[in-house]
């Protein structure tokens, strides 16, 4: 439930973010409203926004009981999933990895440059 919390949080800021930049068009470098102010604006959006979310990091690191960090409680719940997962007994626990890992294929296919599916 922690873990879930803490991503979904940094999941929020990020869409925030997004929404922010969409919105009021601040990166439509092909737009017919483009212009150098709303460049600049989005820049320093993204760079209060980054800062936020790096002291937020920096602050549930420092606050986790049981864990060093976030990335050691993401690796343990990592760790149980698959181990739940791979037990036969639950039917749509295994399933649920096979469509976590049909879409990070898909995310990673979207990322890489000039390929399409």
């Amino acid at each position: 439930v922690q873990w879930s919390f803490q991503v979904s949080l940094f999941g929020f800021l990020l869409a925030v973010t997004a929404k922010i930049l969409y919105a009021f068009e601040l990166f439509d470098f092909q737009g017919e409203n483009y212009d150098r102010n709303r460049l600049e604006l989005g820049i320093g959006v993204c760079l209060c926004m980054g800062s936020l979310m790096i002291h937020l990091f920096s602050y549930v690191n420092s606050t986790l009981v049981g864990w060093n960090n976030l990335f050691d409680m993401t690796r343990d719940l990592m760790n149980i999933l698959v181990k739940r997962g791979a037990d036969g007994d639950k039917r749509l626990e295994p399933l649920s990895l096979v469509v976590a890992l049909v879409g990070l294929v898909f995310v990673t296919l979207a990322l890489i440059p000039g390929e399409q599916i």
